[in-house]
């Protein structure tokens, strides 16, 4: 039997049953060691703002494929859905923050999405990605420390029609190649 599990982000460990032929967990081990785990994305959002998720959704999905963008529609029903962000927190190499002032009052954010991420950044050089959707108080936050994807004094929301969907296009660009850099 092999077990594999999340030590942190980015981090898997192997355990082999010790009743495993030799031959069998060295191949196993090395083919598992030599993939590195996706350059996933990970959508951190309020529920609030799901409409901005939705346009984000449909227009990355022509240049990412579907297992690498990664929020919480994909939690299938039945499943522990804390551990599903923490699995895909652990392999996440790109958050990008859709930055609402409903965003930075989520305590659920703050406390298991943004606070991992923004460790992950310091620590093991994850690339955050901050969108300023609406006019909010992120400057008396630590994502005012990061560059953000669209300027903060015309958050998206303030766009219209063609405009908005420019800038949109603009920030998922950004978004692809912060992936292909990762």
């Amino acid at each position: 039997r092999l077990v594999i599990r999340a030590l942190g982000p980015r981090e898997i460990g192997l355990e082999f049953n010790p009743s495993l032929p030799r031959g069998i967990s060295q191949i196993v081990g090395q083919a598992l060691q030599s993939k590195s785990l996706p350059n996933r994305v990970f959508l951190s959002y309020s529920h609030k703002d799901k409409r901005w998720l939705e346009k984000f959704q449909t227009m990355l999905k022509p240049v990412l494929p579907k297992d690498i963008l990664w929020d919480d529609t994909n939690i299938n029903p039945g499943s522990k859905w804390k551990d599903e962000i923490r699995e895909s927190l652990a392999s996440t190499k790109v958050a990008v923050l859709l930055v609402t002032m409903n965003f930075l009052a989520s305590d659920f954010i703050q406390n298991n999405e943004l606070s991992p991420l923004l460790q992950a950044a310091k620590e093991e050089g994850l690339k955050v990605l901050w969108v300023p959707l609406g006019y909010s108080m992120y400057q008396n936050t630590e994502i005012a420390t990061y560059q953000a994807a669209h300027d903060p004094n015309r958050p998206l929301d303030s766009l219209k029609g063609a405009a908005q969907d420019k800038a949109l296009a603009a920030v998922c660009a950004a978004i692809r190649s912060a992936v292909e850099d990762a």
